[in-house]
């Protein structure tokens, strides 16, 4: 017996269930399932914890564990969470199935098989709102009022709750009536719609329900995308004392000092990600308090908004930048914050190419760092920078501890970037300068493990041979030049799971092979999804 499984069978059994609780939601199956393999002794406790938190990542898997759950009730009293990710097949949608993935889990709670369940994670796809000519589809994915009357009668310990890419139908509206404006006692909310089915006045309910959850949430990730602008209003004008996770997307701010008297109210929130609707507020002012969200490590933000919070960025673990142009992030980096963002472990660039007249008026969009590190504007009839184009090594310097990095809106092109590691991911426009010096820059990444950048906007099912070899052959090369590098994700699908490649080493850490399969976005930040997206 190796000294590892002796450590491992002195536990207790009651430690396993705590170990288990503590791991990212995302990865809590797979390490389940390697601590298994250790022997049988931690096998027989180990394996029934796979069932505590249930991850499905599709319909078949799904329909599966909702029938075996039908079948045996005893099992669902194992289970704590469930998360199910299901697109909807061509074959449920023909009745060539019992029911669909929704029926059959309200089949399963009006069942009260799911006694101690405490969350639930419901993530449609596309396939439940639209068919294969995009045509919409109807009559499926409504959570009507029977199924929430089932979920608070049978499964009183609920306190989590994820939906998805749900729709309402402006035809047969059915969300006012289901009872989700009416949950009570629920500390972690997720609810996002799908773009333009919800109308405004069902947006503002939905908003102002959130009300009467105030005293519990801990997290709360809102996404009406109704028909028109929906007001965070309702949500500032309440305190949330346990907050520390807050994402809104589509809502319109009234005015800065509202927001900032919100933040000031919370000095608990350590995530924040804000896409707001219009843009026509920033939601911060450029004169921070003192001791300003002090606890704040994780954002996703406007650039305008990001550069209000300059001054507390050294704390963050992970940042997220919409709508950049040009150059505004190094800039960012290397200008505005002299010492980078050395703590920061995962970062995301929007980044718009710009040549507008305009950018005389945006700070930072001309700026840019030669090879040498000398600080420069380029003059605007000269055109757009890229990422390519001067941009990279200021990324390596001023954050040169990132294990995550990611371009969503480039795209790979490997029949005309081969010769150089970087450039096969990304869009190099006409005029950029330096193409030899893109892997020397890079090289600072020493330890960048996984990539996500936007491609071929397919699933795995639907590459050629062709296409596969070659993205292969691409990631083997951007692997060699970057030793560290596990992971290439194309983020360009529009369903989950994304196109990936992973890369395996040998000992002294050469590339052994490279498989291109499934995965998810990224890591860092996002320990409580059971489905990581950008």
């Amino acid at each position: 017996m190796t000294s590892q499984s002796s450590l491992l069978n002195d536990l207790l059994p009651e430690i396993f269930p705590i170990v288990a609780s503590l791991l990212p939601l995302h990865a809590t199956p797979s390490t389940l399932l390697s601590l298994a393999l250790v022997n049988k002794h931690t096998a027989s406790i180990v394996l029934p914890l796979v069932y505590s938190r249930l991850i499905l990542k599709n319909e078949d898997d799904a329909l599966k564990v909702i029938q075996k759950l039908l079948d045996e009730p005893e099992l669902g009293k194992v289970v704590r969470e469930l998360h199910i990710l299901s697109d909807l097949s061509v074959a449920t949608r023909n009745g060539e199935r019992p029911f669909d993935v929704v029926r059959g889990l309200e089949k399963v709670i009006a069942a009260g098989s799911l006694p101690y369940i405490h969350t639930l994670g419901l993530e449609l796809l596309t396939g439940w709102h639209y068919d294969d000519e995009f045509e919409a589809v109807e009559g499926f994915g409504e959570l009507r009022r029977e199924f929430w009357e089932a979920l608070r009668k049978n499964c009183p310990r609920l306190r989590g709750l994820v939906l998805r890419d749900i729709a309402d139908n402006e035809e047969d509206p059915w969300l006012e009536e289901s009872g989700l404006l009416e949950i009570q006692d629920i500390t972690s909310l997720t609810v996002k719609f799908k773009e333009l089915t919800l109308n405004k006045s069902s947006g503002e309910k939905l908003v102002k329900s959130i009300a009467s959850l105030s005293n519990s949430l801990h997290t709360l990730n809102l996404a009406p995308n109704s028909t028109d602008f929906v007001s965070v209003s309702p949500i500032f004008a309440f305190d949330f004392p346990s907050l520390r996770s807050l994402s809104l997307a589509t809502l319109s701010l009234g005015t800065t000092e509202e927001a900032m008297a919100f933040w000031e109210r919370h000095p608990t929130i350590e995530y924040l990600n804000i896409v707001d609707a219009d843009w026509k507020a920033p939601w911060f002012t450029n004169n921070l308090p003192n001791s300003f969200l002090p606890r704040l490590k994780h954002l996703k933000a406007h650039f305008k908004d990001v550069r209000s919070l300059a001054p507390i960025l050294h704390q963050l673990v992970s940042l997220t930048v919409y709508e950049s142009i040009n150059a505004q992030v190094p800039y960012l980096l290397r200008s505005v914050l002299p010492d980078g963002l050395p703590h920061l472990k995962a970062l995301s660039i929007e980044q718009s190419p710009s040549a507008s007249s305009k950018n005389v008026n945006n700070e930072g969009s001309l700026w840019y760092e030669t090879a040498e590190g000398e600080f420069k504007e380029v003059k605007v009839h000269k055109g757009s920078r890229s990422v390519v184009d001067g941009y990279i090594h200021s990324i390596a310097r001023g954050a040169p501890n990132i294990e995550e990095l990611s371009f969503p809106s480039y795209s790979i092109d490997v029949a005309e970037f081969v010769r150089v590691p970087f450039q096969l991911l990304l869009i190099a426009p006409s005029n950029f300068e330096s193409q030899a010096n893109i892997a020397d820059e890079l090289a600072a990444l020493s330890k960048l493990q996984r990539f996500y950048h936007s491609g071929m906007s397919t699933s795995l099912s639907d590459i050629s041979e062709e296409e596969r070899e070659a993205v292969l052959a691409s990631v083997q090369i951007l692997a060699e030049a970057y030793p560290s590098l596990t992971t290439v994700v194309d983020t360009s699908s529009v369903n989950l799971p994304f196109v990936t490649a992973r890369i395996a080493r040998d000992g002294e850490g050469k590339v052994s092979k490279v498989d291109l399969g499934t995965g998810y976005g990224v890591l860092i930040g996002n320990d409580d999804e059971a489905f990581p997206r950008l």
